[in-house]
């Protein structure tokens, strides 16, 4: 008797879990991860809003820059709270490009609540005028004189400007769980994309074409300038190397490009296929330079400075009467100002053969014991089995020791110095450093 009792106990014990497991029928299809919603792109990032304006409050402040106050972390952070947008978490951007143009541009937020968005949106549309459309009957606001797009669902907004919202909007809306593109895992699965106020990933046709696989920047600032972190990643191993020791000629008071690098360029002048050889191939190909000669020559560290004025002698003829009248050509020189120039390359014996080859093709000519190469100043050469050096000064410039590997030129009056760090087998590691002052104060009314 126990034993029927135990037995209709278990079957009944079955049938009730039965009831509440229900096996019959298919598990809830799960909805998409906000990742999953990441659109694929050319250029890829990710920023934590909160941290970069921590980053660049000290530039707001140092420059007094107006309404600071409104791009203060404390701000921000109030107002995504206020409009349902959750700050504390990374924003993530993807761009695409053609011919080394940004075409579109996009930005995915992570919501709280869709409800306080829709708040947001509405108080925008009081002060741009949004105009609303229904594209896969949702509703999608544009700010027609930029045309942004704005359109947002449960946990995301997407803000985006460009000719493919219709694409890309697409691909936010129907994504899929787990089917992240593999752009993006990579991306978001790399360690160092943690701790940056802001950091992107380029791999596009463009790149790709010249070897480049990717290129990863970051963005750190201090008070009086921005920095941009360069790690670019070739498809091969590069062609050449960084050394740490080499020359370079000390910036003076006028210089406007400066530049020292010292490389071992073995890989380089044994690989005529390189994009960096096919570059200086493309550029000196209208004036048949010859660029095989100069990497034969070449032994990887170049010296350069330009700025301010040198005074030269230059010679001229001019015609004269004599007291009979008679016209005679008379040789003279007058004081002309030139821009300064100083150029040191480390060569080897094959300099010589290559200044031969210039001369004969025209390229640089010789008046008077000096050189012009093409439209440049007069220059004094001096010329050794292991350097050659140019300069418009009367006397040769002095070389200082280098352990720098350094860019730096002037645009619309503002130095940009381009580092170059390190080297690994297929990896560059460099920095741009922008100084703002110049920047802000032509872009900002202080």
């Amino acid at each position: 008797m126990r034993k029927k009792i135990a037995i209709l106990l278990a079957f009944v014990g079955i049938f009730v879990a039965l009831l509440f497991i229900r096996p019959w029928e298919p598990e809830p299809q799960k909805g998409p991860r906000f990742v999953d919603r990441l659109p694929d792109a050319d250029v890829i990032g990710r920023s934590n809003v909160l941290d970069l304006t921590r980053a660049l409050s000290s530039s707001l402040y140092h420059y007094r820059i107006p309404f600071r106050e409104f791009l203060s972390p404390e701000f921000i952070l109030s107002q995504g709270k206020a409009f349902g947008i959750d700050f504390q978490e990374s924003a993530f951007f993807f761009a695409d490009e053609k011919d080394w143009e940004i075409q579109s541009f996009g930005i995915l937020f992570k919501i709280t609540d869709s409800s306080s968005v829709h708040i947001g949106i509405n108080r925008l549309d009081n002060l741009l005028d949004l105009k609303d459309t229904v594209v896969y009957n949702r509703r999608v606001y544009k700010y027609n004189k930029l045309g942004i797009y704005f359109a947002y669902g449960k946990d995301w907004l997407l803000v985006y400007q460009g000719k493919n919202f219709k694409r890309t909007y697409h691909d936010v809306l129907f994504a899929k769980l787990n089917e992240i593109p593999p752009k993006w895992r990579v991306f978001l699965n790399q360690q160092s994309n943690t701790g940056h106020g802001i950091i992107a990933q380029a791999t596009t046709e463009n790149l790709a074409e010249n070897g480049i696989k990717s290129i990863l920047i970051s963005v750190a600032n201090d008070s009086s300038s921005l920095t941009l972190n360069a790690q670019v990643n070739q498809f091969d191993t590069l062609a050449f190397q960084i050394k740490k020791s080499g020359w370079n000629y000390l910036p003076q008071e006028f210089t406007r490009t400066n530049a020292s690098i010292h490389c071992d360029i073995g890989r380089l002048r044994n690989n005529p296929n390189n994009p960096i050889i096919r570059l200086l191939t493309k550029l000196g190909e209208k004036i048949k330079f010859p660029v095989n000669d100069l990497m034969n020559a070449w032994e990887g560290n170049v010296a350069f400075r330009q700025g301010g004025i040198e005074r030269v002698q230059e010679r001229y003829i001019e015609s004269e009467l004599d007291e009979n009248f008679n016209v005679s050509e008379v040789v003279k020189y007058k004081t002309i100002k030139v821009p300064g120039y100083s150029v040191y390359l480390s060569t080897n014996a094959s300099n010589r053969p290559m200044i031969d080859k210039l001369l004969n093709k025209g390229i640089m000519t010789k008046q008077e014991g000096k050189y012009r190469m093409l439209f440049s100043p007069p220059l004094q050469m001096h010329q050794t089995d292991t350097s050659l050096m140019f300069h418009t000064s009367k006397f040769l410039p002095v070389l200082h020791p280098s352990s720098q590997n350094e860019i730096l030129f002037t645009h619309k009056k503002t130095p940009y110095l381009i580092y170059l760090d390190s080297t690994r087998v297929k990896t560059l590691y460099g920095r741009l450093q922008i100084p703002l002052d110049k920047i802000i104060s032509d872009n900002i009314n202080l």
